[in-house]
């Protein structure tokens, strides 16, 4: 069925979305998105959320943004494993809203008006098929606690970005903005004895182009006409490792940005 994505406070107003907190800032070099820089000033893409989910009692995390006060956007194979055929489903998932720096091992927040959210609602694309296609790869996760966009207090670490309407969108040649807590960084579980991927402390950003050949350098299968792509993989610039969900933004014409 449809998925309501307007507001339920009632209120007849809209939060203003899309609108980054700071200029851009050169920032610390960062190992976590591949040839990014650390966000700078903190809470910079306000909408960026940091989505912690377990499946088949392991845990796994992703990236996703603030579409409105009740629901995140994020990727549908991030509803899945990456183990054996890597569709055992999820289990059970929390965002973390308004995160910047934090300790994921000690789960030690230091920064940040941060929140941390149970998802009640997984709805993914209809036309999703895990392990056999990557298109149509959306997914949204519905909140348990309703965010206040509209809150003064909050409004610096927790906005919303904006959808594309119908005539807006990317374009071949766009700069575009990719940020996450991509994992470079690997652990080593004592109870399992196995080597795992951990989040990096604070978020990265990379500005890539959008650039449809690209697609055609990959030679992968699994890269179809329905698919953008963006990189500079001369400079190794591209997301990495754990950045799955997370946005991919362009600025518009009215310094607004849009997925």
């Amino acid at each position: 069925g449809a998925v309501q994505l307007t507001s339920t406070t009632g209120s007849n107003k809209c939060p203003i979305c899309g609108k980054s907190n700071g200029i851009h800032s050169a920032g610390e070099k960062a190992q976590r998105i591949a040839g990014g820089v650390v966000i700078n000033p903190p809470h910079k893409y306000p909408w960026l959320v940091y989505i912690q989910s377990v499946i088949e009692g392991f845990s796994y995390s992703c990236g996703g943004q603030i579409i409105n006060s009740r629901w995140v956007l994020t990727a549908a194979h991030c509803f899945y494993d990456g183990r054996d055929s890597g569709c055992n489903y999820i289990e059970e998932a929390e965002v973390h809203v308004g995160l910047h720096q934090s300790d994921f091992r000690d789960k030690k927040f230091l920064t940040g008006v941060t929140r941390i959210i149970q998802v009640k609602d997984f709805v993914e694309h209809q036309g999703f098929q895990c392990g056999i296609s990557h298109d149509d790869d959306i997914g949204l996760l519905g909140l348990e606690e309703e965010l206040d966009l509209f809150s003064i207090k909050q409004s610096e670490g927790i906005k919303a970005i904006c959808l594309p309407k119908d005539d807006e969108g990317w374009f071949e040649g766009d700069q575009a903005v990719a940020a996450g807590w991509g994992a470079t960084a690997s652990k080593r579980s004592e109870s399992t004895q196995k080597t795992m991927k951990v989040p990096q402390d604070v978020p990265s950003e990379v500005n890539i182009p959008i650039k449809r050949e690209l697609c055609s350098t990959y030679k992968a299968s699994w890269i179809t006409d329905n698919m953008l792509c963006a990189g500079n993989h001369r400079k190794s610039k591209d997301a990495c490792s754990g950045d799955s969900g997370g946005p991919l933004a362009v600025k518009n014409k009215n310094d607004t940005y849009v997925l």
